[in-house]
């Protein structure tokens, strides 16, 4: 097999594994976020890693947009996280 579409496997599988990773922890931070962080925002961030999720599961080429998608979904991860320790 071609190495360089075996390297995009990986890395399709490494962020899949990012993203169910930083779901988990969601879930157990959620109910903390929703009272401290407007909830349509809480939703919306929800809503794009289960999109990217998806799009990971079905998806099997590499796609910038991907990478992106994480990116920012990990920023904005960071901000509330921040912003709730700092409220704490």
């Amino acid at each position: 097999m071609d190495l360089e579409i075996e390297d995009r496997k990986q890395y399709l599988k490494y962020l899949l594994g990012w993203c169910n990773d930083i779901y988990s922890h969601w879930e157990m931070v959620k109910p903390r976020f929703s009272k401290q962080f407007d909830l349509r925002s809480l939703e919306e961030w929800e809503e794009l890693c289960q999109e990217l999720k998806e799009n990971l599961q079905g998806d099997r080429k590499e796609n910038f947009d991907h990478y992106q998608r994480a990116k920012d979904l990990h920023d904005q991860w960071e901000i509330l996280c921040k912003e709730s320790y700092a409220v704490q």
